[in-house]
């Protein structure tokens, strides 16, 4: 079985565990991404950021009056513009698992926690050609890989019983790079995104 796979089905298996023993509630939540790419290769650095949108579905598993666990199952649609590598527009849709430790204060929560992040469609758009950007073998001038390691930091406010906004920023930890045409292999590829949502939790 994919490594990755596993990863997945024991982040939900450890919540299906405590959900038997806790009490737990389930919404969803959706809005704006402003996602960030980073580039470092051959001594210089190349960054760039662009508007996506992310929508999906929470659980808050209670664990006693003030601390909540919280993962999270989302779509992400997560873009960048860089312009100092020729305007290179770059895509990316994943699904994202963040598991944030919330803590609550009246109306306020806030917490930190992991993210896990599968991309399963990716291209760039380079010179008017788009390319394939999980393809390490294609004609494209680089490729980086499916699987990231992320850090969720959130917070937010509850409106009323159902109705919360979030705001949260996720940084990702690992080196996505794969492989380039015109880059060594000290290249390194990372993400950042800062998200906006607002949810209801289902009664």
């Amino acid at each position: 079985m994919n490594k990755k796979v596993k990863v997945f089905m024991v982040i939900f298996l450890l919540s299906g565990v405590l959900a038997k023993t806790q009490e737990i509630s389930f919404g969803a939540k959706l809005g704006p991404n402003i996602s960030s790419g980073y580039v470092k290769a051959n001594g210089k650095s190349y960054s760039g950021t662009n508007i996506g949108v992310h929508a999906g579905f929470v659980a808050d598993i209670r664990i006693n009056e003030q601390f909540v666990l919280q993962p999270n199952l989302l779509y992400s649609f997560k873009r960048a513009r860089v312009k100092e590598l020729s305007g290179i527009d770059i895509s990316l849709h994943t699904i994202d698992v963040p598991v944030t430790v919330l803590y609550n204060y009246k109306k306020f929560f806030g917490g930190v926690g992991p993210n896990f992040s599968v991309g399963f469609i990716g291209h760039y758009t380079y010179h008017d050609r788009k390319y394939d950007l999980y393809d390490k073998d294609n004609e494209g001038l680089f490729s980086i890989k499916r699987f990231e390691i992320g850090l969720n930091v959130l917070a937010g406010y509850h409106i009323n019983d159902q109705i919360f906004v979030s705001a949260n920023y996720t940084p990702g930890l690992n080196n996505l790079f794969n492989k380039a045409t015109y880059a060594n292999s000290n290249t390194k590829v990372k993400t950042g995104v800062i998200g906006i949502s607002v949810g209801y939790v289902f009664k």
